[in-house]
């Protein structure tokens, strides 16, 4: 489940879930998590939410004719350097669970 991310299939977004909101669907309808796994640091949180503005803010000002659609020029050199940002911050940044992006719940239901 996306956790820190715009909006996606619109209109059917409806919400974002922390852990706990998800630990506590879960039991409500009576799962039991295997496994409990998040995407992304801080850093790589903030480096794809930052593409991802920076690139659909310049879509939007092409659709537009707005004078920031020049910053077309620029897109191609910054969107590869905050995903090597990125990358390395995953690589090699602490593990922290502080700002992820999405979550992934393993899940099973005894049926008996």
């Amino acid at each position: 489940m996306p956790f820190l991310y715009p909006i996606h299939d619109a209109p059917y977004d409806f919400q974002r879930l922390t852990i706990y909101g998800l630990r506590q669907l879960v039991s409500q309808y009576k799962f039991r998590i295997i496994k409990e796994e998040y995407s992304g640091n801080p850093l790589t949180s903030a480096m794809l939410l930052s593409n991802i503005a920076m690139v659909k803010t310049v879509l939007n000002a092409l659709v537009k004719k707005h004078p920031s659609a020049l910053l077309v020029l620029v897109l191609p050199l910054l969107v590869p350097i905050l995903n090597v940002i990125g990358w390395l911050a995953a690589v090699f940044g602490p593990d922290d669970d502080f700002m992820p992006h999405g979550y992934t719940l393993h899940l099973t239901k005894d049926l008996s």
